[in-house]
């Protein structure tokens, strides 16, 4: 069952509440309702080493759904530094 501080790994591309979410994005605060169907549909996965490879391999940032909703926070990942590309690159 989904708690405040359950932190999913989206195993397929899973709509909730009107909001896409892609596979390896990491979600939190998921409704209890939904998070337990995507489960047992093997959408989503609450298991420790499928968090863990998102977050150490993949470098996936957890999205907090409720803000997600309310649009206080963006799907797309903030662009690092060492990820920009510059003039001076070229």
């Amino acid at each position: 069952m989904a708690t405040k501080t359950t932190v999913f790994r989206v195993l397929s591309i899973a709509s909730v509440e009107g909001i896409k979410y892609q596979p390896n994005m990491l979600v939190q605060n998921l409704p209890d309702d939904q998070a337990k169907a995507l489960q047992e549909r093997g959408m989503l996965s609450d298991k420790t080493a499928d968090v863990n490879y998102c977050k150490t391999e993949l470098n996936a940032a957890v999205l907090d759904h409720k803000k997600v909703l309310a649009g206080e926070q963006s799907l797309k990942p903030k662009a690092k530094a060492e990820d920009t590309f510059t003039e001076d690159d070229a």
